[in-house]
């Protein structure tokens, strides 16, 4: 083999191991993922909500998940009552003129559990998400938080709402 062929061809080599290796930074998919939300009202109802306007990466590397990192609109809440909505936005729950985001950053992942930072109004705590990856590529994330630990207190409703808020998410990346 001629020797420009034979460099050429290690070139082509190690260029392929270096992408296969690389990191690659994805977008999530707005319009196919989501944020859904649930907690008790009234003791035995179920408030079922989510959250539509959102964005974030995704972090492959060495085929593995590496980092996640997430913004959501607070305005976007919406769990099929106005009224409730207008309410869970107003300076006594959310107070999204105030926080208009809820932020996420992993910090930490392994064997299927994702330690992260979530940030809602100014209080920031560690959460974990469990989390699995299906043959689609599907990255589906769940966790519980407690309202009381971001200072969502709501005076004379506090004990007709829930204080644990079930997290289910999916995520479904594009390039970006």
């Amino acid at each position: 083999m001629h020797k420009s062929t034979c460099l050429a061809l290690i070139f082509i080599i190690i260029q392929g191991i270096f992408c296969f290796a690389q990191t690659k930074q994805l977008l999530i998919d707005k319009e196919k993922s989501q944020i859904k939300f649930k907690t008790k009202h009234l003791g035995v109802l179920i408030v079922n909500g989510v959250f539509e306007e959102f964005s974030g990466t995704v972090l492959y590397g060495d085929k593995k998940l590496k980092e996640i990192k997430s913004k959501i609109q607070v305005k976007s809440i919406n769990t099929l009552d106005e009224s409730r909505d207008k309410t869970l936005l107003n300076n006594a729950y959310l107070d999204e003129r105030n926080y208009p985001l809820i932020s996420f950053k992993s910090s930490e992942i392994s064997n299927n559990i994702i330690k992260g930072l979530i940030k809602i109004k100014n209080v920031e705590k560690e959460i974990e998400l469990n989390y699995n990856i299906d043959e689609h590529e599907v990255l589906s994330l769940k966790a519980k938080i407690r309202r009381d630990n971001f200072n969502l207190h709501f005076g004379t409703m506090n004990s007709l709402i829930g204080n644990e808020i079930v997290i289910e998410i999916k995520i479904i990346t594009k390039i970006k």
